[in-house]
């Protein structure tokens, strides 16, 4: 019944992909989450732009909703790991039994929010008094984050992304600075999977001449400076 309105044939690609692992990596992230229950339960079988359906997930959940749903954490493990499938079979039962998404959508937060401020409680008690810094795409999620932050701030020391983005832009930018490290500290870069040489004319603008000053900093268009990456942010 969830999927009346999706195309047979659809399902039946799907399946297949997972069947013979086509296109079909595990995921261990729990954006995915977002996503899956956006689709289902607002029925948005595509998104306009990027992090269109978990946003309208965010939008949709009711203020005034307090519910949980069930999850296990299993700490026979390093690191501890949150099986959220006890979650998405109660959500599931709950569209189902007509439940408005509002409603399981405002459960979903609670439970993602609670199980991440029980975990980072259970850390600080394992390792002794360290900041908690909370990052990652989710973290653009502004109900998720509230929660989280209003559950932890008056007892710990908490620090989120303010001038550079907590998802796939901090990512560019730390790949940015990784390789510029990589430029700074060796004659040759890696590029695009293989090592290239100093007389190679894509390595012209990393390498240093022979009759240059050895203490000058490599010139490089993917060098960027510390105001060069604030200005990024």
């Amino acid at each position: 019944p969830l999927f009346r309105a999706t195309p047979r044939r659809a399902i039946d690609a799907v399946r297949r992909m997972i069947a013979r692992g086509l296109n079909a990596p595990l995921a261990r992230g729990v954006g995915r989450y977002f996503d899956a229950f956006g689709a289902i339960a607002l029925g948005m079988p595509d998104a306009r732009y990027e992090g269109e359906v978990a946003f309208q997930w965010n939008m949709a959940a009711d203020a005034n909703e307090r519910g949980v749903y069930p999850v296990v954490i299993r700490d026979g493990v390093a690191p501890w790991e949150i099986d959220l499938r006890p979650m998405m079979k109660a959500a599931v039962l709950d569209l189902l039994d007509s439940v408005e998404p509002s409603i399981i959508s405002a459960r979903f937060h609670n439970t993602i929010a609670g199980v991440t401020i029980e975990m980072a409680r259970a850390a600080v008690a394992a390792t002794g008094d360290m900041p908690i810094v909370l990052s990652g795409g989710c973290f653009q999620n502004a109900l998720l984050a509230e929660r989280v932050l209003r559950g932890l701030r008056d007892e710990h020391r908490v620090f989120m992304n303010h001038e550079i983005p907590p998802g796939d832009g901090g990512i560019a930018l730390g790949q940015a600075v990784i390789a510029n490290a990589l430029i700074r500290s060796n004659s040759s870069v890696i590029l695009s999977g293989r090592r290239v040489g100093a007389k190679d004319p894509l390595q012209m603008h990393a390498t240093r001449s022979s009759e240059g000053d050895p203490s000058r900093p490599l010139r490089h268009p993917l060098r960027m400076t510390r105001t060069e990456a604030a200005s990024c942010a």
